[in-house]
């Protein structure tokens, strides 16, 4: 079993290191415990809206966010949502990253056993298979 410690900073340097991070996606900063950016529409009004994103739980090797957004972008974002991908879906207003199914793509014979978050930090708890 293995014990990481990685900031919430640090875990979307590497997501755009990667280039992982969807094209919509830009102006990213980090405050405390959120993640704030713009979300490029696709539309001439607005290009894009402001939101942000907070960690609400891990369960069954799934990790859910939050988005947080102004009355008129959370109106836009229902109309033309997020878009999907096979490690990444919207449920309005969830983010739902699956990342066992991701970690399984990329790493070999690593489950994650539980993430817990707190000031700023995740504690993911690992084992090998």
């Amino acid at each position: 079993m293995a014990e990481i410690k990685i900031s919430i900073a640090e875990i979307v340097g590497a997501i755009v290191a990667n280039d992982l991070m969807p094209k919509q996606i830009s102006n990213i900063e980090i405050q405390g415990d959120t993640i704030n950016f713009h979300y490029k529409t696709g539309l001439l009004i607005p290009r894009s809206v402001e939101a942000s994103l907070s960690y609400i739980e891990f369960d069954k090797s799934i990790i859910t966010f939050e988005v947080h957004t102004s009355w008129f972008a959370d109106k836009i974002l229902r109309i033309f949502p997020i878009g999907q991908s096979e490690f990444l879906q919207y449920d309005h207003p969830n983010v739902i990253f699956y990342i066992q199914r991701f970690l399984n793509k990329k790493v070999n014979g690593v489950q994650i056993e539980d993430i817990k978050f707190k000031n700023g930090k995740f504690t993911i708890n690992t084992y090998s298979l």
